[in-house]
């Protein structure tokens, strides 16, 4: 048995006991109801903050918005938030290797997507340093989450810069509805093996507390003829909750997580040294991070009420001989006043500081200053105004100073008709922006090196150069929306929208450099950082959740995009940094939700993803199966097999930074879950 093993039995062990003597004999108070047993009715009706920071049910909102529920999460078996998000119409997720993804929203897809804002209990998950995120670095306590909204289209004026295509909020349980211990663990083929445990209780009356802890251990990716990657990784992650009420219009929550993982890859980097000038090494990359936040609620007379949050989020990073280090001190105070007739306005300001520390090798990536801080400084403003029982208008801005660009000013007006009781109809014009980042203006980064072609005797190395003059890049969003419950089990919601964006990330050729006294002598091609190109992309998407029978629900969903790119420059100098062949026209999901007798769950989720071309990914169709079994009230048991249609297919090529093509094997693992 290896050590990773060794290591997570232990811990299993160890958690079991101290849930056991901890438990009491009285079982965990999970208080969210199975959604599969609510109405179709009781779905639309979930209450989302993320389109107005204001509690609204879902059916309401004028926004093109899904949630994934807990019990979304629970019978899907999905095992990482990226995989949970593929049950979101519209957002494109593909995985590039066992611990890499790219994730995005209508179209732009990329280990390094930047248009998309993704946020934790209101901490931002992203990284400034190239305003994406490391989904690796993002592990979740299944159990302990509520739901996961999403917003496909710009939410900027409420959220911030880089909230341009969407916004993904993730929401966990307070911790009164996690009293209790839970213990779940679980094996199989990819899985090779993970363990989580928790334990919530009362502080005196007066608040909640929870603690957990978890552990996972995953096994590599294949290539295209079946042979293992090396890229096994495992993560260690623990954390907590508090909930407090410190008097009757006062709440205090804090909450903290710390986690350490390693990542092994085969990585290659350019090099000068012949014959394939590319270094190719087997790493074991290293990830490890904390963040602590403390959300301070007051609610005061006459409805109006204010909440102060403050975050710390530091994150550090070994990957291909690159290590990195990143640290964020978030502040953020919103206020929302008193009802003024038929005006509910809100308003907020925030700062941001953040530093970064790289260390580089001479070759591959760099940046011009090892070290930078920066600041960021925000502030918002929201009318919802009534105009009457069917018809609500949302006006809002947010103004943004950074350190790139300067002000940003980034306004959205949202309108929504109630044209019957169960029909609404919403439209919305939006402005938002991606703004500069580390990774645009400072970085050197060598894509490849060409090796010498007669005449020239000297290898070529094309490297990316950010420059200090590079925009943000802008978007104008337009987007109308249709949800409508026609039968008592039927419900249906689509969106249509069109985008038009400004100033879009290009690659000019500059003029070939000799740099003949370096050792060895090479050619330097650059590639200047620039922002010469415009796009239009529009689009279709709908949801719909059908109640056949009382034990049987669907719930499917469809995605189009079209893309259409417009270089401002000589096209035989200037090449786009994004294509329309990087994400897939088309997507299907159907998911099959079937309640059996004797306690017994069957769980079926087919999903097609067209093809992906600028990286000759062929489109695909899987099917994923869950079957469920609760023998007794607080324990449960679970086999879920992922990928089952093919013995392995690709998802992804990530292009940017060289890594070894991986496809996705078929899968199946076991897992039993028990209540205390």
């Amino acid at each position: 048995m290896n050590t990773n093993y060794r290591n997570m039995w232990m811990m299993l062990f160890v958690m079991v006991a101290f849930l056991v003597s901890t438990g009491n004999g009285w079982a965990g108070t999970d208080s969210l109801p199975d959604l599969t047993e609510l109405s179709i009715e009781e779905l639309a009706n979930i209450e989302v903050i993320s389109v107005s920071r204001t509690p609204r049910k879902q059916s309401q909102s004028a926004a093109a918005i899904f949630v994934v529920t807990a019990e979304d999460i629970r019978r899907s078996g999905v095992t990482s938030l990226p995989e949970a998000l593929r049950m979101v119409p519209g957002l494109q997720v593909s995985r590039i290797s066992s611990s890499k993804w790219a994730v995005s929203s209508r179209g732009f897809n990329s280990r390094y997507s930047n248009k998309l804002l993704v946020l934790m209990d209101g901490r931002t998950l992203y990284l400034p340093l190239f305003s994406g995120v490391f989904w690796e670095n993002q592990d979740f306590f299944p159990e302990d989450i509520e739901r996961i909204e999403v917003i496909r289209g710009p939410g900027a004026s409420l959220w911030g810069a880089n909230a341009v295509n969407g916004v993904i909020n993730i929401i966990t349980k307070h911790s009164k509805d996690t009293r209790g211990s839970l213990f779940s663990a679980g094996a199989g083929s990819y899985e090779q093996g993970f363990g989580r445990a928790r334990f919530g209780e009362t502080l005196g009356g007066k608040g909640f507390f929870r603690a957990y802890a978890s552990y996972f251990s995953r096994d590599e990716m294949v290539n295209e003829l079946g042979n293992g990657l090396d890229d096994s990784w495992d993560k260690y992650q623990t954390g907590f909750r508090s909930d407090v009420t410190l008097t009757d219009q006062t709440d205090l929550t804090i909450q903290g997580d710390y986690y350490t993982g390693s990542l092994n890859e085969l990585s290659s980097m350019p090099s000068l040294t012949p014959p394939t000038y590319t270094d190719s090494f087997d790493s074991e990359n290293k990830i490890s991070g904390y963040n602590l936040l403390s959300r301070l609620t007051q609610r005061m007379d006459g409805g109006s009420e204010m909440a102060l949050q403050v975050y710390l989020d530091s994150t550090n990073k070994e990957e291909g001989g690159v290590d990195m280090s990143d640290d964020i001190l978030d502040l953020d105070f919103q206020f929302r006043m008193p009802p003024l007739g038929a005006h509910d306005v809100m308003w907020g300001l925030g700062y941001r500081f953040y530093t970064d520390s790289i260390d580089f090798p001479s070759m591959g990536i760099a940046f011009n200053t090892p070290k930078r801080d920066d600041s960021l400084y925000s502030s918002f403003v929201q009318d919802t105004i009534t105009v009457n029982d069917r018809v609500q208008l949302i006006l809002g801005t947010r103004i943004e100073h950074n350190e790139y660009s300067g002000f940003e000013f980034q306004p959205n007006a949202r309108v929504s008709w109630e044209a019957s009781e169960n029909n609404l109809l919403w439209g919305a014009v939006s402005r938002a922006v991606r703004t500069p980042s580390r990774g645009d203006t400072d970085i050197r980064y060598t894509q490849q090196v060409i090796p010498p072609v007669a005449p020239n005797p000297f290898p070529v190395a094309v490297t990316v150069w950010g420059l200090d003059s590079y925009d943000s890049e802008n978007l104008t969003a337009f987007e109308l929306g249709h949800r409508i419950k026609a039968l008592d089990n039927f419900s249906l919601d689509s969106t249509a929208f069109y985008y038009m964006y400004d100033h879009l990330s290009t690659y000019t050729m500059d003029t070939p450099e000799q740099r003949l006294t370096e050792t060895p002598p090479y050619i330097l091609q650059r590639l200047s950082v620039g922002n010469l190109m415009d796009a239009k992309t529009w689009g279709f998407e709908m949801s719909a959740n059908l109640q056949l029978f009382d034990f049987l629900r669907l719930q499917g969903s469809y995605a189009y995009i079209n893309l259409d790119f417009e270089l401002k420059a000589d096209p035989n100098l200037v090449h786009s940094v994004y294509s329309k062949e990087d994400s897939p026209e088309h997507q299907v999901s159907l998911r099959t939700f079937i309640d059996l007798p004797w306690k017994t769950e069957c769980d079926i989720w087919l999903r097609y993803v067209d093809a992906i071309k600028s990286g000759q990914i062929d489109s695909y169709t899987e099917m994923d199966l869950r079957l469920g079994w609760k023998p007794i009230r607080n324990l449960e048991l679970s086999i879920c097999g992922q990928n089952l249609l093919h013995k392995q297919h690709a998802e992804y090529e990530e292009t940017y930074v060289l890594s070894r093509p991986a496809e996705v094997p078929r899968s199946v693992y076991g897992k039993v879950t028990l209540r205390f």
